[in-house]
């Protein structure tokens, strides 16, 4: 069972798309590093999954969001 999940998450700030159409899933003691360049979206994402932005774009339902965590408390 993923513990975070994002499927087809895209963001826009206005005309400029800061992450595009990014899809992956997290299990229970996965550990995720994401490595580019500067301005290609690394922190936009981190910020995404712990709620500070919204997605431009939710494609997923699963509670009205393109994204799911489970509460931390249960991993």
């Amino acid at each position: 069972m993923a513990v975070v999940e994002l499927k087809n998450v895209t963001k826009r700030f206005g005309g400029f798309t800061a992450v595009e159409d990014v899809t992956f899933s997290l299990g229970k003691g996965d550990i995720l590093s994401l490595l580019g360049p500067s301005g290609c979206g690394k922190t936009t994402t981190l910020r995404m999954i712990a709620g500070f932005e919204n997605p431009s774009d939710p494609t997923n339902e699963t509670w009205g969001y393109c994204f799911r965590i489970t509460h931390f408390s249960r991993i």
